[in-house]
């Protein structure tokens, strides 16, 4: 997967695998990966809320099961749409 867009997150550079906004609750959520990869290969990903705040990122943690189930939704579909366009 190409991590093009890369922002300062927690003090680390972290390329931003997607952003979106729910407008059923107006809360933004981010998911984001340091490009390291697991003990099986896979990039390790990391997800959460965020919001800007004096133009940094702020990332907080989910609070329902709900918000888990949307952002794991959101990320199979942009690994489907990336594997569909032969991106690696």
């Amino acid at each position: 997967m190409d991590i093009s867009q890369k922002q300062l997150i927690d003090g680390k550079m972290v390329g931003v695998i997607a952003t979106y906004r729910d407008d059923d609750s107006n809360l933004d959520y981010i998911i984001y990966t340091d490009e390291s990869k697991d003990e099986n290969g896979k990039l390790n990903v990391t997800y959460g809320r965020y919001k800007l705040v004096d133009g940094k990122i702020e990332v907080s943690a989910l609070e329902t099961h709900d918000e888990e189930v949307k952002i794991l939704e959101v990320l199979k579909y942009v690994t489907k749409e990336t594997q569909k366009n032969g991106s690696n």
